[in-house]
This record gives C-alpha cells, sequence and structure tokens, in this order.
C-alpha cells in the first residue's frame, strides 16, 4: 500500500523529549514501512523517518498544512492518515480515504475518527467511528525489576495534569517525588503562569520535589525504570500514553479514574484509584503488581507492532479490501 501520514506541526516527529503524538506517528511510520509498505510522512523539517520525509514549516495555523498535503500530495496514493489537531486533512474533502485519529480530547465531523479508547470513542463519536489503542517500541523502554524510592510525575506541569495532586501525595506521605516535563503547553505557551503562580513555590518549599525539567532519551528512561511508582493525575486524557511508558519499565501506575485509564489500566484494578486520598492509601499498602505483569501486559497490548497490524487491518475495512 501506499500510505501518508501527516504529524502536527509543533514538533519533530519523533521529538527530542515532550511530544507523544509525534511519537507514536513516528513508530506507526516505521513499523509500516518495515512491513513494505510505502510511507510518505508529512512532519517538520530535521524529522526522520524510514519512509519518504515530506517536509513542511509550522505555521501556526494547521488549515495551511492540508492545503500543503493536497498541493504535493503523491500520485496513487491508497490512504491518508490524519493525526492534526482539529482533523483538517480529514475535514479537506480529499480525493482519497482519510482516517483522523483523535489524539486530543475534541472530534471535529470527519468520516473515519479513529479514538484511542473506547471511552473516547463513545464521549466524543457518541460510539461511532474506531478504536485503536496507541503503541510503542519495546526496544525504546527498558525493563527494570529493582526500584527506587521516589515516585514520579511525568507531563506537562499544568493544571489539567494533575501536577498539584501529585505535589499533595508527595506531600501527605513525605515521599520524594521527581517533577519532569515542560513548564509550558507547546500549544498554549501562557499556562507558564500557572508553574511560577502555583507550582513553584511548592517546589521551593518541599526539599523532597525535585523539577528536572523537560527530559527525553536515556535519561527519560532511567526515570521510568527505576520508579517506585507513577503518578498518573490528569482530568481527562484520551489515552495517556506515559502510562504504558511506565509500565513497559515494569513500573507501576497509580492513577485517577478519569478518561482513558479505566481502560488502560484495565487489568490491574487495584492500581485505579477515585481520589488523591486513596492514592496515599495505596502507597502505604505498597502492593502492586509485579514488575513482570506489568511489563507482560504492555508487550501484550501496547507495543507499536500492535498498533500497527491494528491500524492495517482498519485502513483495509475502510478501502473495502477485508
Amino acid at each position: 500500500m501506499r500510505i501518508v501520514q501527516v504529524a502536527p506541526d509543533y514538533v519533530t516527529t519523533p521529538p527530542e523529549k515532550y511530544g507523544g503524538i509525534e511519537r507514536v506517528v513516528y513508530e506507526l511510520t516505521e513499523q509500516l514501512s518495515n512491513m513494505g509498505h510505502e510511507v510518505f510522512l508529512y512532519a517538520l523539517p530535521g524529522s526522520r523517518t524510514s519512509g519518504q520525509l515530506i517536509a513542511y514549516k509550522h505555521w501556526g495555523d494547521a488549515w495551511e498544512i492540508a492545503r500543503f498535503v493536497h498541493a504535493t500530495l503523491p500520485p496513487s496514493v491508497d490512504i491518508i492518515h490524519d493525526h492534526t489537531h482539529g482533523s483538517v486533512i480529514g475535514r479537506s474533502s480529499l480525493p482519497v480515504p482519510v482516517v483522523c485519529s483523535i489524539h486530543v480530547p475534541w472530534c471535529g465531523e470527519v468520516e473515519h475518527p479513529v479514538f484511542m479508547s473506547g471511552i473516547m470513542r463513545a464521549k466524543l463519536g457518541g460510539g461511532r467511528g474506531h478504536v485503536v489503542h496507541n503503541g510503542l517500541n519495546p526496544g525504546d523502554f527498558p525493563f527494570s525489576a529493582l526500584k527506587s524510592d521516589y515516585l514520579l510525575f511525568l507531563g506537562r506541569l499544568i493544571e489539567s495534569k494533575g501536577v498539584l495532586k501529585a505535589i499533595r501525595i508527595a506531600e501527605e506521605t513525605n515521599m520524594r517525588l521527581v517533577l519532569a516535563g515542560p513548564e509550558t503547553d507547546i500549544v498554549e505557551p501562557e499556562t507558564s503562569a500557572f508553574y511560577i503562580r502555583h507550582v513553584l513555590p511548592k517546589i521551593r518549599a518541599n526539599q523532597n520535589i525535585v523539577y528536572v525539567g523537560e527530559v527525553g532519551g536515556t535519561y527519560k528512561q532511567q526515570l521510568l525504570s527505576h520508579a517506585k511508582c507513577l503518578l498518573f493525575m490528569s482530568d481527562d486524557e484520551a489515552f495517556g500514553l506515559v502510562m504504558i511508558e511506565a509500565m513497559a519499565c515494569g513500573t507501576p501506575v497509580l492513577a485517577l479514574r478519569n478518561g482513558s485509564v479505566p481502560e488502560i489500566l484495565e487489568a490491574f484494578p487495584e492500581l485505579i484509584c477515585k481520589d488523591a486520598e486513596e492514592v496515599v492509601h495505596k502507597l502505604d499498602s505498597a502492593e502492586f503488581p509485579s514488575p513482570d505483569r506489568l511489563r507482560d501486559h504492555y508487550l501484550c497490548c501496547f507495543t507499536s507492532s500492535v498498533m500497527a497490524q491494528n491500524y492495517l487491518t482498519l485502513y483495509k475495512k475502510v478501502l473495502g479490501l477485508n
């Protein structure tokens, strides 16, 4: 098949540090290329791919991406996979079938929406559309059965990600907390005011709370592999990539029962909490699934290979090839 993948225009594919959507697009493109398909990747300059890169500028207007794709689309493409915010390719009436992965908790009117979880399909699509879970390369997440005595929060330090809940949990348990991630939202940089006003004072007031900045590569792998537990406190996630990153490393995730959490952690209901107080209680008891069980579940359900096979099945369904 001749397949086009269109990444968002905020960071390169794959990202150097933060950028979950771009990492998923990269892994999917690599897997499809390895399976023998001809893949064209629309992404920012500096992106890497085993397929063919068609680089475009960051305009700050997603519709410019759609216009660029329309003007430069390679001949005889079988299907386009749109990962942009707002699904602008899928809303552009191109003469090629388009599937649109809905990576954020918002969905426009498109013919073939693909949600990262069944919960998001029910909430955003009214039960319409498809579900394909995200997947990652196991080789990027080293397993460790040995854990250190620190909690980890990995994500943007903004209110909706629950960073203040993570800090409160650390305060109540008197445990060390490592905060890792950008201070601002790459889409809405003004959110840095939240960090300065609400997060920074709590870091300064508690020597057990350490902010290590935005992380990637080996350092991120080490933080994930050796954490006692990852705290996932988001209000409403379409998927929550960091949960499977932690499980890939054999690290337990204590998460609030919001968004996709009940689905992604379905095999480990003991890790799902109704509020921060229950998280504190579970940390006191420290009865977590074994690292081996967590890694095995990831290998079964959330690898890039599983994701690519599921998307390929979907492409064939959309094209009437099944």
